[in-house]
């Protein structure tokens, strides 16, 4: 029997942030889960409290219920608005930048942005708001720009034969974003995917190849100087 995959639905930088939101999905029959993952990509594979990001990961089918409950909840909030929110200083284009990309910002900001356009009298229309989600979608779905300097990085990794080689050619070959509807795409596009593959191939090579100088070297005698005695 076919398990779908969690996927990225909501990251946060404070686990009180992620917990609370699974908690209310729990409470609307949404499974969820969290998980820990590094802000960025580091070849160094380091951690710390400054660069954690926390994942609020659901199922694909669960994405447009959870989404509804969110704005739901943000409209609720919106009752009891605070007229000093930073979102009242913005203009009229900084507040329709905002409701564009929703990805980037809360509900409640989103909510918010429309409902001080309609009190301004500029209200955006429900076939442009449409719209503009689907030119947004378009737009997350695009390759992210090559990254020259982590193709050298790799390929440099691999010509002395490493790990790290091995994990950044994965990486570029495989890696995959989740869009806010739940449509997944690969990162990168099919040239720097093409350099991955051979990063990971070449980084595969370089190990077995000092795995055997270590194993010959090792032994001493017939295939050099003897360094176990």
């Amino acid at each position: 029997m076919e398990t779908r995959p969690f996927l990225k639905f909501r990251q946060y930088t404070d686990r009180g942030a992620a917990i609370s939101l699974v908690a209310m999905l729990a409470d609307n029959d949404i499974r969820a889960a969290i998980e820990e993952q590094a802000a960025s990509f580091d070849p160094a594979f380091s951690r710390s409290e400054m660069n954690v990001e926390y994942v609020v990961q659901l199922k694909k089918e669960d994405f447009v219920k959870a989404d509804a409950i969110l704005k739901q909840q943000a409209a609720q909030d919106l009752q009891h608005v605070d007229q000093s929110h930073y979102l009242f200083q913005f203009s009229d284009e900084e507040l329709r930048d905002v409701v564009a990309k929703e990805d980037e910002w809360s509900e409640y900001d989103v909510l918010l942005s429309q409902q001080i356009l309609r009190q301004r009298g500029k209200a955006i229309p429900d076939q442009t708001l449409r719209t503009m989600k689907a030119a947004r979608m378009k737009e997350l779905a695009r390759p992210a720009s090559s990254p020259q300097a982590l193709i050298f990085i790799g390929y440099i990794a691999a010509l002395v034969g490493g790990f790290v080689a091995v994990m950044i050619g994965w990486y570029l070959s495989t890696h995959k974003k989740t869009l806010p509807n739940g449509d997944r795409f690969y990162s990168y596009a099919e040239s720097d995917r093409r350099h991955g593959r051979r990063i990971f191939i070449l980084g595969i090579i370089g190990l077995v190849c000092w795995a055997l100088v270590i194993v010959f070297w090792g032994r001493g005698g017939d295939y050099g100087p003897p360094i176990y005695r």
